[in-house]
C-alpha cells in the first residue's frame, strides 16, 4: 500500500511494461499526464499504441521492444502523443529493467512526462535560428552588392576630370 501512495502521487506517469510488451501496471498520473484514468490505460491493448502519433509509432515501439529484449536503460525519448481531450503533446520518457529480488526479469518502468512547453520552445528556437541564417545569407547578398555598387561609383567618380565632395546632412565630408 505504502508503494502504491508512492507511485501514485509521483510526478511522472509511471508504467511497468511485462517482459511480454504488454501493460503491466500504471499510476494515476496518467490521467493527469494524457487524460485517461489508470483504468482506461490498463483496459486498451496498448496505451502507448493508442496514443502515439502515427509517424511516432513505430520508433517508439522499435525503442520498447529492445529495452525489453535487451533488457537495457534509456532516457531522453522524446515522442507525440494524444491527450484524452484530443490535443497533442509531447511526451519524453525514460525506461530501466526491472528484477524482482531474485534477480528474475519482471519487465520495464517507464517514467514518462510532458515536455510540451520545452519542446514548443526549442522547435521555436531552431526556426528562429533557421530564419536568422536566411536574413544573415541575404544580408552577405546584399553586402556584396552594395561593395559592387560602392566599387563601380569610386571609379566613376576617380573618371571625372572635376572635383566633387560629397557631404552628409551635418554637413561632413563623407567622399572628396
Amino acid at each position: 500500500n505504502m508503494l502504491h501512495a508512492i507511485a501514485d502521487y509521483a510526478y511522472a506517469w509511471e508504467l511497468w511494461i511485462n517482459p511480454n510488451g504488454k501493460l503491466f501496471w500504471t499510476n494515476t498520473a496518467s490521467e493527469r499526464v494524457i487524460g485517461y484514468t489508470r483504468e482506461e490505460c490498463m483496459a486498451m491493448p496498448s496505451v502507448l499504441d493508442n496514443i502515439a502519433h502515427p509517424e511516432d509509432r513505430p520508433r517508439l515501439q522499435h525503442a520498447l521492444n529492445h529495452a525489453i529484449e535487451a533488457r537495457t536503460s534509456g532516457q531522453g525519448f522524446e515522442f507525440r502523443a494524444n491527450h484524452q481531450r484530443g490535443h497533442w503533446l509531447w511526451l519524453v520518457a525514460n525506461w530501466h529493467p526491472i528484477y524482482s529480488t531474485l534477480g528474475a526479469y519482471q519487465g520495464c518502468r517507464l517514467s514518462v512526462m510532458d515536455c510540451t512547453e520545452s519542446k514548443n520552445n526549442q522547435l521555436a528556437l531552431s526556426q528562429a535560428f533557421v530564419d536568422l541564417q536566411a536574413v544573415q545569407q541575404l544580408s552577405e547578398v546584399h553586402l556584396r552588392q552594395a561593395e559592387r555598387e560602392r566599387a563601380r561609383l569610386t571609379a566613376l567618380f576617380s573618371a571625372l576630370s572635376i572635383g566633387m565632395v560629397l557631404t552628409d546632412s551635418a554637413n561632413r565630408i563623407i567622399y572628396a
